[in-house]
């Protein structure tokens, strides 16, 4: 792959965000994946999927939700996460 066909790919890649909700506690509620146009949201559980109009549509379905932009988020070494936290991939 070439650098022009990865910097392609990275302006066109969906931004990923969390729905996190703070009441009780902090906690991730669904994952999401915004695309120019629309946005899937799928719930901790993976019982729920979604297919939106865009991020904010699901934020009235989870109690005292809101959106964070894992763009936003400082990288962690998966070293460094407890194993629960661990995914393959």
């Amino acid at each position: 792959m070439t650098d022009e066909e990865r910097e392609w790919v990275a302006e066109e890649a969906p931004r990923m965000f969390a729905v996190v909700e703070r009441d009780p506690e902090f906690q991730v509620a669904a994952w999401g994946l915004a695309f120019e146009d629309s946005a899937q949201v799928v719930s901790e559980d993976g019982t729920v999927r979604m297919n939106l109009q865009g991020p904010e549509s699901c934020l009235h379905l989870f109690r005292g939700s809101e959106l964070m932009w894992l763009d936003d988020v400082p990288h962690v070494p998966a070293a460094c996460l407890p194993d629960h936290q661990v995914r393959p991939g």
